[in-house]
């Protein structure tokens, strides 16, 4: 038997190295003062993330589909502790090559388990419609503000339409929405 498939070989097979790394940086519009942000809610969403881990399994368990890979109580364990850490190295604002080893590794898994990337891109809507609420929190906004104003987390707005970065910034700014006399989202 040959030797296990490790994180480099991922890498080097998808041509993922420092270039490539920062070209994507530079394709998200990912910068230092989105590092500094992520950085300040660190701390505080860091309550918030085993009931992130929690909500997220219970609601894979409840689609056939997924829950089929999740019956293993000991895994489901082990796998909400890893999205436990997942959400803490999303805002602990170290983003380099450890960071991408370890995301390359979860997408190896997920390649070795046939877990379809339907299901683990779609997730990410899921993580955003959850994470949402603590982040609105951590900005001092109206936690119910979206919701009153016809934007409920089910569509994951405002993540379901593509938004300019200024005007995205200015949606999470409630109080300066709540100035100029709310807002309403789009149909």
């Amino acid at each position: 038997m040959g030797r296990p498939v490790v994180a480099d070989d991922v890498a080097r097979e998808m041509g993922i190295d420092a270039a490539e790394i920062a070209e994507r940086k530079r394709f998200l519009d990912f910068g230092r003062d989105d590092v500094e942000r992520l950085r300040a809610i660190h701390g505080s969403i860091a309550d918030t993330r085993r009931g992130f881990a929690d909500a997220f399994y219970d609601y894979l368990q409840g689609y056939a589909p997924l829950a089929a890979l999740l019956h293993a109580a000991a895994a489901l364990t082990r796998l909400k502790a890893a999205h436990e850490r997942y959400f803490a190295e999303l805002t602990e604002g170290s983003y380099d090559w450890d960071y991408v080893e370890r995301r390359l590794r979860v997408g190896f898994v997920h390649a070795r388990i046939g877990l379809e990337p339907k299901w683990y891109v779609g997730a990410f809507r899921k993580y955003l419609a959850d994470m949402l609420p603590a982040l609105w929190d951590h900005a001092g906004g109206e936690r119910d503000f979206l919701p009153a104003h016809g934007c409920d987390a089910a569509r994951g707005y405002p993540f379901g339409q593509p938004l300019p970065a200024a005007e995205f910034r200015r949606l999470l700014d409630a109080p300066a929405l709540a100035a100029n006399g709310g807002a309403r989202c789009p149909a």
